[in-house]
């Protein structure tokens, strides 16, 4: 046979395998993202001193005492352990990883202990000019960013404290995802965006630097890491999520296409505003200058109400009529950066006051103008979205919201951490701190019966349903589901007072707490007779509270030495125990005098442990996905003697003042329903599609 023919028919079988294995592997890639890694490391081997690269054969060598582990965890497999000493892993060709305009870093690790400025994953030389970028521990549960422009000057970003970015937990598989876009800097912790910074640099020095894994700057970390990817684009939210939980999905929105795309409403009454908010999540595919992202306006006189669009390249405008033929133009300043960025799902937020608009981008406020437009005209045009004034946006559309007043800052802040475009924490719960119900209210703790009862009498009227605490720890582990509007009542150190007076007030309207209970104050050994003792603590758990622990007395906890505080945290859950037939899940530190260490400690014993109180000026909330074993990680809303029933409101608001609310969650169809009380559909025309 002519050898011509063989090297032939082989040039072209290894041809046809290679282009087998590209499909495949293009494949694979896309069942978790769209983009294309540039090294994955999947450590998988188990053995040997080589830790293959799956995507572009860059293997690293396994240096110093990093060794092979597997452990129970089936999700994991095999990983490497590092010492903290001199274990790391060396990739020496590192090219691949230059010319990085932008680029995302995924890890799995699991800290042993932490060390500061442990580097996770580096090309970093401490000689001039090869230095590139380092991914390191912060703050005990932070994460830092080291990036260089030129391979010797640095700039070191890193998530705020209290955003907790980081590992949180020793011996705890935790996913850390850092998105570098070219302007800015995202910290992802399990697949959710937790925190970001802004960045001058355009582009990460071009070195000659191996890739490090476990260490950056000679500071080695100790623990293990599994399954790490590098790509050379920045990853979006959803992607990222995906990386994290590979069988999520991606909630439908809207396609508008640029050109003839919108959703119109039928041209209903709402109210003559004389304030609003408008909330919408929107993805710009390309600018359009002037692009109505929502509005109640047509330009012939008569039917003009408001209207909002995109201007400026990324900016905002708003037009508002208070007659329906002469109109008010707002326009943010350039230099405030409000609008859209192609690509980026951005939360648009208007609030207008009667005699202000206030622009939020992300939650967060960048501008404010005033205005001589004291009520908006409600024309009987429809409300269209996407297409207002026939001028079309480009891009996505999801989760328009219309509110009959105007939110406060900390409500548009949780819209942006409950989405699944924002922070994606998922579903918050308002969780409300009472101590004492006294007519004479003469202390700060103490809230007047006539007060409380038209607090309890507003939630019955708008319809929350009350949840106990035992409740919402059997949401979080998926035992069980609750109702959209959830609110959980508490009650600290077990006052007399809750019982003889709380308890039938709510009772009346159909509502139920949970009680914080104190041993000593129970067990009648102090405190006598301003404490409800056993029996009628057992009266209320019958009828549908839920008692939770705060321990045997009511003390500071960080003054106690740690095997005093084990005795209080063992000694509550005990009485409780005894007394009531029920096992205490929850602890509340008295004074939420409490630290990140015997927050910790606090965790051996109990699925939730409550460490802080917010004002109810300055409210936080808590989610699905709130970490019952961080400090700072479950809040609650202290509501004390000075709460008007206007402020009490205020913290409700996002949940009692909508007026108009499309998930856009169908996905299929022409119409989008509008799941408020007017019930004001939306209908997809031509150009506006499911995507």
């Amino acid at each position: 046979m002519n050898p011509n023919l063989i090297s032939y028919s082989q040039r072209y079988a290894k041809l046809f395998t290679i282009t087998i294995l590209m499909i495949i592997l293009s494949t694979f890639s896309a069942i978790s993202t769209s983009a294309i890694a540039i090294g994955e490391w999947k450590l998988n081997e188990n053995t040997g001193r080589i830790a293959h690269d799956r995507i572009n054969d860059n293997d690293g060598m396994l240096i110093g005492s990093t060794s092979w582990g597997s452990g129970n965890n089936a999700d994991r497999g095999s990983y490497l352990n590092f010492d903290g000493t001199n274990s790391y892993v060396k990739i020496n060709n590192s090219n691949n990883y230059n010319d990085l305009t932008q680029a995302t870093w995924n890890i799995w690790v699991k800290q042993v202990s932490y060390k500061a400025n442990a580097g996770l994953i580096s090309k970093y030389n401490t000689n001039n000019n090869q230095r590139s970028f380092i991914i390191r521990t912060a703050l005990t549960d932070g994460i830092t960013v080291v990036l260089s422009p030129d391979g010797q000057n640095l700039t070191t970003y890193s998530s705020t404290s209290n955003n907790h970015c980081g590992i949180r937990k020793n011996d705890e598989w935790t996913m850390i995802t850092i998105v570098y876009t070219g302007n800015k800097i995202e910290y992802y912790r399990n697949g959710i965006k937790c925190d970001e910074d802004i960045t001058s640099i355009r582009k990460i020095a071009d070195t000659n630097s191996p890739l490090i894994i476990g260490t950056g700057n000679n500071v080695y970390f100790k623990g293990a890491t599994d399954e790490i990817v590098f790509y050379n684009t920045a990853l979006d939210r959803d992607e990222v999520y995906r990386l994290y939980n590979k069988n999520a999905t991606t909630a439908p929105s809207i396609k508008i296409d640029g050109r003839t795309g919108n959703i119109k409403t039928e041209p209903k009454k709402l109210t003559e505003f004389d304030t609003a908010t408008w909330n919408m999540w929107l993805k710009q595919d390309d600018y359009v200058d002037r692009a109505g992202v929502i509005g109640k306006y047509e330009s012939t006189a008569g039917k003009r109400s408001f209207l909002i669009r995109s201007v400026l390249n990324d900016g905002i405008s708003v037009i508002l009529s208070k007659d329906g033929t002469t109109s008010s133009t707002h326009t943010t300043l350039s230099s405030k950066h409000c609008g859209l960025r192609n690509n980026e799902w951005t939360m648009i937020t208007i609030v207008y006051t009667g005699n202000k608009i206030e622009y939020y981008r992300n939650g967060i406020k960048c501008d404010e103008d005033t205005t001589a437009v004291n009520k908006i005209y409600d024309s009987q045009t429809p409300i269209n979205f996407g297409g207002a004034n026939k001028i079309s946006f480009n891009g996505k559309i999801d989760d328009y919201k219309i509110y009959e007043e105007p939110l406060t800052s900390s409500q548009i802040k949780i819209l942006y951490d409950e989405s699944e475009h924002g922070k994606n924490l998922g579903q918050s719960i308002t969780t409300l701190l009472y101590h004492q119900i006294e007519d004479n209210a003469n202390a700060a703790d103490k809230v007047k019966p006539i007060e409380f009862e038209k607090q309890m009498q507003y939630l019955n009227s708008t319809g929350f349903t009350t949840i106990k605490v035992e409740d919402y720890n059997k949401w979080k582990k998926n035992e069980i589901e609750i109702p959209k509007k959830s609110i959980l009542i508490t009650f600290d150190d077990g006052w007399r007072s809750v019982y003889e007076k709380a308890y039938p007030i709510m009772k009346k309207y159909g509502l139920i707490g949970t009680q914080f209970v104190i041993g000593d104050y129970a067990n009648e050994e102090s405190g006598v007779p301003s404490y409800s003792d056993w029996n009628e603590l057992k009266t209320m758990q019958d009828n549908g509270w839920n008692m939770e622990a705060h321990g045997m007395q009511h003390t500071k906890m960080l003054s106690l030495s740690e095997s005093e505080f084990r005795e209080q945290l063992t000694g509550i859950k005990t009485e409780v125990r005894d007394n009531l037939g029920t096992t205490p899940k929850s602890f509340v530190f008295p004074f939420h005098n409490a630290n990140s260490e015997y927050t910790r400690i606090c965790g051996e014993y109990y699925d939730l442990c409550w460490t802080r109180g917010r004002d109810a000026t300055s409210p936080e909330y808590v989610y699905k996905s709130s970490d019952g074993h961080a400090y700072a990680g479950l809040n609650r809303i202290t509501i004390a003697n000075n709460t008007s029933l206007e402020l009490f409101k205020d913290i409700l608001g996002r949940q009692t003042d909508i007026v108009g609310e499309w998930e856009m969650n169908e996905g299929t169809g022409t119409t989008t329903e509008d799941t408020s009380t007017k019930h004001n559909d939306g209908t997809l025309n031509s150009g506006a599609s499911w995507t």
